[in-house]
């Protein structure tokens, strides 16, 4: 994910630097009040986040890991 920083000027959103983007690349506008405070995020714990890091198999192809994500996601919205 790249952070893009630019100015609203009322009518578009003009960068403060050049960006390079393939086409239809999709992005999320988010606007900051500069008075505003930062977003706040909860405290999160490794454990929460990482948890196929002990992994110890073999290594895994990037098919292998796409079919994977694939049936995990059939499995959890059915």
């Amino acid at each position: 994910m790249q952070t893009v920083h630019g100015v609203y000027d009322g009518e578009a959103i003009k960068p403060t630097e050049a960006v390079r983007a393939r086409p239809n690349t999709k992005v999320l506008i988010t606007f900051l009040d500069e008075d505003a405070p930062a977003p706040h995020f909860e405290p999160t714990r490794l454990d929460d986040v990482a948890g196929c890091l002990p992994y110890s198999g073999p290594a895994k192809s990037l098919e292998e890991m796409q079919q994977s994500v694939r049936l995990r996601a059939r499995e959890r919205w059915r």
